[in-house]
This record gives C-alpha cells, sequence and structure tokens, in this order.
C-alpha cells in the first residue's frame, strides 16, 4: 500500500528502503559528503547546491560526525566544515578548476584534480563522477573554504 502519512502506513521507518533512500542521497549527492578510503580515513566534501542558497548536513561516520554547512551568493561559494578527528577531508567547490584558487580559512590555496586512478591512495576509478574534481585538501577540525576571500 503506498501511503506518505505514518498513520495510513505505520513501517515507516528507516529499516525499509523507500523510507532511507533521502537519508543517504541528500548527504551523498546534494552535499558530497562520502569515503575515499576505507572506514572514512579519507573523505569528500563535494556540495552540488544547484539553486540552492544555503544548507547544513552532519553526516555519522565511524570516526565521527562530518559536518557541511554551505552558502552561495553574490558570486561567493562558501563551505564550512568540520571534519572528525581520526580524519582528514578533500573538498571540492561548485565551478572550481584545477589550478584555480580557493581559500582555506582565509588562505590562498590552489586546487588540484582528484586522481582518477585507483591504484594511487585515495584515487578513484575513471568511471567514478568525482574522478577529476578540483579539491583542496583540509586536516581534521573546522575549516572554511570559500571560492572567494
Amino acid at each position: 500500500m503506498e501511503a506518505w502519512n505514518a498513520s495510513l502506513k505505520p513501517n515507516l521507518t528507516y529499516s525499509h528502503p523507500w523510507a532511507a533512500s533521502p537519508s543517504f542521497i541528500i548527504p551523498q549527492y546534494l552535499f558530497g559528503v562520502r569515503a575515499l578510503t576505507p572506514g572514512w580515513g579519507t573523505v569528500l566534501i563535494s556540495p552540488r547546491p544547484a539553486s540552492l542558497t544555503r544548507g547544513t548536513v552532519a553526516v555519522p561516520t565511524p570516526r565521527g560526525a562530518v559536518s557541511v554547512a554551505f552558502t552561495s551568493g553574490g558570486g561567493r561559494f562558501t563551505a564550512d566544515v568540520d571534519v572528525p578527528a581520526t580524519a582528514t577531508a578533500v573538498v571540492a567547490l561548485p565551478g572550481v578548476h584545477a589550478g584555480q584558487r580557493v581559500w582555506v580559512d582565509g588562505a590562498p590555496v590552489t586546487a588540484a584534480a582528484l586522481p582518477d586512478d585507483d591504484t594511487a591512495p585515495g584515487g578513484l576509478g575513471a568511471g567514478d563522477p568525482a574522478a577529476g574534481l578540483a579539491v583542496v585538501p583540509v586536516s581534521s577540525g573546522w575549516h572554511q573554504v570559500s571560492t572567494a576571500p
């Protein structure tokens, strides 16, 4: 039976795929949060907000929550990221290309292409949609990554 109201269908839980799908689709595709290495040692954060001007998510991982908050407007895109203490991340901002300058915690950094060789550490297979993204590395803790100072 199809129903959108829990009173009509009481088994709308995260234990069922039809209810759980947004729980991974939004963090993985809208905010671009996914593991690059087994056990979430390295995390990819690659927001793809389309026309959204802001958003916030916290994604639970075995190492702790990965938090992302973005704002977009006035020609500037900013992502505030919080990476667990035992992990690192690479951040790709929308519209940024390899060799382009971005600002990490207020300091200019040049974005580099994410390896598309699955034999390289953190590398991706050539068919992976993240292959070739322009990224900047960040350590554990809170960081602000933006397209303008």
